[in-house]
């Protein structure tokens, strides 16, 4: 099996990580393993350009994979809606999807806001101020002025309205979509940023 190891870092135990890689990567070559020792802020910075959006793609999507999860497990409520009743399903379908769109737009966020900073709490409310804003920008731009209408189509929770009637607007979706890349786009360049630091 081919394993790579990450070690170093840019943290004060840089040292510790990088001794305690070496050992893992040697006791899994005694045991018969292809390891690779592997360090992201060693010397080799212009092979490691390209990883950083794999990374980061991974991430997201794992992360997004288990929001999905925990979004289908409340998939009993319609299906006993369903079986009691006969509502409409297109709410029910489009719903899902806005409610994948949305929490996956969260997790872009978050995924920028903690590439952004070492400190785990500094990330967490970064990430709670910057979402809390884009949600309350739809009550800013409750009004008829150019920059209300501007502020609306900003803020993230005006999109959901539509997937919530039972209609899948591809507008929005871009929206959804076009958010999700620009954060991602941004949380490689602050990984490449951190780097070079």
């Amino acid at each position: 099996m081919r394993v790579a190891v990450m070690a170093g870092g840019i943290s004060p135990e840089r040292n510790v990580s990088l001794a305690s890689g070496q050992a893992v990567a040697k006791a899994l070559r005694d045991r018969g393993h292809e390891a690779a020792e592997r360090d992201d802020v060693g010397d080799d910075r212009d092979a490691d350009a390209g990883i950083d959006h794999h990374l980061v793609l991974g991430k997201f999507l794992g992360a997004w994979g288990f929001y999905c999860v925990m979004l289908l497990m409340t998939l009993q409520f319609p299906i006993t809606l369903t079986r009691l009743a006969t509502p409409d399903r297109g709410p029910f379908y489009s719903g899902y999807l806005g409610m994948a769109l949305f929490g996956g737009t969260f997790i872009a966020v978050g995924l920028l806001i903690s590439a952004m900073t070492k400190n785990q709490v500094v990330a967490y409310v970064g990430t709670l101020f910057v979402l809390l804003f884009l949600w309350l920008l739809s009550w800013a731009g409750s009004g008829d002025a150019w920059w209300q209408t501007l502020l609306t189509y900003i803020s993230v929770p005006s999109h959901l309205d539509s997937f919530a009637k039972g209609m899948i607007d591809t507008r929005d979706i871009f929206f959804y979509l076009s958010f999700i890349g620009g954060m991602l786009f941004l949380t490689v360049r602050a990984l490449a940023a951190w780097k070079w630091r």
